[in-house]
């Protein structure tokens, strides 16, 4: 009873930090925080794609982790190959939840979107046609899309929102009225939200790690599933769930071995992002095989 109570009253003052926020942009731009974790094959893949599909996203983070010495090295490699482009910053003397704060404070970006690495752009999009969108009243999804009637993490059917509307070329729902994926506003899988409201959530809630942020997130539900869902008529971004890294949640995966995969990258093989261009998926999540190819091939 004593937790419920003070739960509660953690609530409720989270909340009330959120209210007071100056509900304005210093700016219209959009960062992006990537997590990942001994899976440089799948990040290289989604940093491809974003880069390849994708124009006007200000700025890109990444926050990863390496558990060997050998995964360490892939990690090595691939900020090579991004500098410039993306910000690198390993989990070593710091906390996860001290590396996403700091990452997002110093952030110059109005708004953010979490992606984590089994994730790939599928579809071309624009981020500057979301220059109007508030995300004070709207929470735009980069994962959604009328396509979408199945949920992977439950193994069963989900109707479309009986709220579901077209207008000016995207879809619009009410989140509190929809059903599983279609009435979880709070996810790190392509949700753009505001920065300042991000940092509340990020300082206040008590997490190790993405899955835990995620989950911790879900406590303010039902203040954010007040706003309208938005997203493409299909789907920008797909999660694979090739595989599970993470001991968190027992998340639904594949089996492809994540040491498996770093062997191919040391001889020189990456994955296709190109294998997923405008694939038609009927979940958020979908296991999808890999085609690869070899480092004269990019």
């Amino acid at each position: 009873m004593l937790l419920k109570i003070k739960n509660r009253l953690k609530k409720n003052i989270i909340i009330n930090d959120l209210n007071k926020l100056d509900r304005k942009y210093d700016n219209l731009n959009i960062g992006c925080v990537i997590f990942s974790m001994d899976r440089v094959m799948q990040l290289d893949a989604l940093l491809n794609s974003m880069f390849e599909l994708t124009d006007g996203v200000s700025e890109v983070s990444v926050i990863y982790r390496a558990t060997t010495s050998e995964h360490e090295e892939s990690y090595r490699d691939i900020k090579k190959k991004f500098n410039g482009k993306v910000h690198f910053l390993a989990e070593e003397s710091l906390s996860f939840k001290e590396n996403l704060l700091m990452t997002l404070r110093e952030m110059n970006s109005s708004r953010v979107f979490f992606l984590v690495d089994d994730i790939v752009f599928i579809r071309k999009f624009d981020f500057t046609v979301l220059r109007d969108v508030n995300s004070y009243e709207t929470i735009f999804s980069l994962r959604m899309g009328e396509h979408l009637n199945y949920s992977y993490v439950v193994q069963r059917r989900q109707k479309l929102p009986g709220t579901l509307r077209r207008e000016k070329g995207f879809l619009w729902w009410d989140w509190s009225e929809g059903e599983l994926d279609w009435s979880y506003p709070l996810s790190v899988d392509g949700h753009i939200f505001s920065r300042s409201e991000m940092i509340i959530l990020a300082k206040s809630l008590e997490y190790r790690a993405p899955n835990s942020f995620e989950n911790s997130m879900q406590a303010l539900k039902g203040y954010f599933s007040r706003r309208r869902g938005m997203s493409c008529s299909d789907s920008i971004v797909l999660n694979i769930p090739c595989n599970r890294v993470q001991n968190e949640v027992g998340n639904i995966s594949g089996d492809i071995d994540p040491n498996y995969l770093l062997e191919m990258w040391n001889k020189g093989y990456r994955i296709d992002p190109n294998c997923f261009y405008n694939y038609k998926n009927t979940s958020v999540h979908e296991e999808v095989p890999f085609s690869y190819k070899g480092l004269g091939d990019e």
